[in-house]
C-alpha cells in the first residue's frame, strides 16, 4: 500500500478521500458479489458483507449525490483554479481601479492588515466547500500567487497565466499509472479466486534472488526495454487486428510489462519478534 500512498500524496489526495472511496467501493463490490452468487441484495446483507452501516449502503447504492461528489478535494480544487483566478482579477470585491488586483488576507479578520478583502470571501464566492488555506497553498504551488509576508497570512496575485488546456502531463501520467495498477490488481484477484484454472489469465514474474547495485539494476532496465519493447509493439498490432464484440457482451483486455522493485515480505509474527528484539533489553543468564 505504500506506493499507493505516495501516489495519493503527490496528487493532493488525503487519507479521508481514500477512505471515502474505499468505503463506497466496498459497498458496490459487496452488492455485485452477492448478485453474482445469486443471493438477495438488500441493505442489511450488503452492510454485513461490506462492514458499512446501512446509511452508507443506501447513500452509495442510490447514487443520489451530485456528479462531482465523489471527486477528491484535491481534484476539485485543481478544477476550480481558473475560476478562482477569474473572480480574483475581475470581481470588484477583489480588484481595484485600473485592474489592480488586491492582496487578500487568508483568515477571517482583515482589521490591521493592508488587505481589505478576505481570501475566504473569494473561495466562498466560487465554491463554499473549498478550504481557503488549502486553496491558497495550491495557488502558490501552481505559481499563480505568492505569500506577501513570512507569516503566510496575506497572499498576492502573480501575473502568471494559468492555461487549463485539458489534462496536464502529470495528470495523464497519473491516470496511466493507476490504469496499470488496476489491471495488475484485477488479474491477480481473478487468478486467485477463479475456480476453473483454464480461465486464469497469463501472469508471470521473475525476481532477482539478491539485491542489485545501481549498475546491475540499470542493466536490467535496459534488458527489459530492448527485449520486451518490440514484443509489445507486435502485441499491439495483434490486438488492434482483433474484431470487436458486436451483438454480444465483451470486455477490453491488454498486455502489460513493467519492471518493479520488490520488497521482501515479513510475516507479522516475525516482524513483532524483530521489534521486540530491538526494544527489549537482552537478558543474560548468570552462571
Amino acid at each position: 500500500m505504500a506506493p499507493l500512498v505516495d501516489i495519493a500524496l503527490s496528487q493532493g489526495i488525503s487519507v479521508n478521500d481514500v477512505q471515502k472511496v474505499l468505503r463506497q467501493l466496498f459497498v458496490r463490490r459487496a452488492a455485485e458479489w452477492l448478485r453474482h452468487r445469486h443471493e438477495p441484495v438488500s441493505a442489511a446483507r450488503v452492510a454485513v458483507t461490506s462492514g458499512a452501516n446501512r446509511t452508507e449502503v443506501w447513500a452509495t447504492l442510490s447514487n443520489l449525490g451530485p456528479a462531482d461528489s465523489t471527486r477528491t478535494s484535491g481534484a476539485r480544487l485543481r478544477a476550480r483554479i481558473p475560476e478562482l483566478l477569474s473572480v480574483w482579477t475581475n470581481d470588484s470585491k477583489f480588484s481595484g481601479p485600473y485592474g489592480a488586483v488586491r492582496h487578500l488576507f487568508v483568515g477571517g479578520e482583515t482589521a490591521g492588515h493592508e488587505s481589505e478583502s478576505s481570501f475566504s470571501d473569494l473561495t466562498s464566492s466560487v465554491d463554499p466547500r473549498i478550504d481557503p488555506a488549502e486553496a491558497a497553498e495550491m495557488l502558490v504551488q501552481a505559481g499563480c500567487a505568492s505569500w506577501l509576508d513570512t507569516d503566510r497570512k496575506v497572499i498576492r496575485f502573480e501575473k502568471v497565466t494559468y492555461i487549463p488546456g485539458g489534462e496536464s502531463a502529470a495528470d495523464q501520467q497519473f491516470q496511466q499509472v493507476m490504469r496499470m495498477l488496476a489491471g495488475a490488481a484485477r488479474t491477480t484477484a481473478w487468478n486467485a479466486t477463479a475456480s476453473d484454472r483454464s480461465t486464469r489469465l497469463f501472469q508471470r514474474a521473475v525476481v532477482a534472488d539478491h539485491p542489485l547495485a545501481i549498475a546491475e539494476a540499470k542493466a536490467l532496465f535496459d534488458y527489459a526495454e530492448v527485449n520486451f519493447g518490440p514484443s509489445l509493439s507486435q502485441a499491439d498490432q495483434f490486438i488492434a487486428a482483433l474484431p470487436p464484440a458486436v451483438g454480444q457482451p465483451g470486455r477490453r483486455y491488454g498486455i502489460g510489462v513493467f519492471v518493479f522493485e520488490d520488497e521482501p515480505f515479513i510475516p507479522s509474527s516475525q516482524a513483532v519478534s524483530l521489534v521486540e528484539s530491538e526494544t527489549q533489553p537482552q537478558m543474560h543468564a548468570e552462571a
